[in-house]
């Protein structure tokens, strides 16, 4: 689930049954750390600068899986 979810994993292999039950939980973590990152860029600059941080963390994390969500 973290190599097809993430860019952290290696290669994007094609997920097999066992590793369904692990993208909710990969989810999570991966949600936890961009809000992470969009909270420390609230406290240390303005909204525009943390939403564009927060998009970088999406993309150096998941290569932007969700693109067209941010679309």
């Amino acid at each position: 689930a973290r190599s097809f979810l993430t860019t952290l994993g290696g290669d994007s292999a094609r997920p097999d049954p066992g590793s369904l039950t692990w993208f909710p939980l990969v989810g999570v973590v991966i949600g936890v750390g961009v809000a992470g990152v969009l909270a420390a860029g609230f406290e240390w600059s303005s909204v525009l600068v943390a939403a564009v941080l927060a998009v970088a963390a999406d993309f150096a994390i998941t290569g932007l899986l969700h693109w067209d969500g941010l679309a």
